[in-house]
């Protein structure tokens, strides 16, 4: 079991070694992922978010296939085919090294239009009614917006 003077450092040490890649050279490894040079004033910018672009690409699968693992080895339940209660906050792994809790927030509503539609329609209101009144409570939102970076080859 780690002290907490131990386990900070590890965060830390991951933490440091996690901030670096993209502003340092490995001497060990002789890896380099600092920006090459640039004469734009903005391409800096444009770096961390390749890099931080690149990290999230990696880190996201990472930890769902971990997520996985810890599943089937019963370190953690399946939240989706066994949701725990809104408000639920419970240590729900304690390890020699690592512990996982979980955090259950509060659901949202979501309303199924077509079986809203059916149900207005069954309810007396003509099938046109309801066309009329779904356009007139239709809003569009605001379209995603996916930014991808690459590095520029010659």
């Amino acid at each position: 079991m780690l002290t907490a003077a131990d386990a900070n450092a590890k965060t830390a040490a991951i933490n440091s070694e996690f901030a670096t890649i993209g502003y340092a050279r490995d001497e060990a490894t002789d890896v380099d992922t600092r920006m090459p040079r640039s004469k734009k004033n903005t391409e800096a910018a444009a770096w961390e978010y390749h890099v931080a672009s690149q990290l999230l690409r990696i880190a996201k699968p990472r930890r769902e296939k971990a997520h996985k693992a810890c599943v089937t080895l019963g370190v953690t339940f399946d939240h989706e085919k066994h949701p725990k209660p809104p408000g639920t906050d419970t240590l729900v792994y304690a390890g020699d090294v690592v512990e996982i809790s979980v955090k259950v927030g509060t659901p949202t509503s979501k309303t199924d239009l077509v079986e809203l539609g059916v149900a207005l329609v069954k309810a007396g209101l003509s099938e046109k009614m309801v066309q009329k009144l779904y356009r007139q409570c239709t809003h569009d939102t605001a379209a995603p917006h996916t930014f991808t970076s690459s590095l520029v080859t010659k």
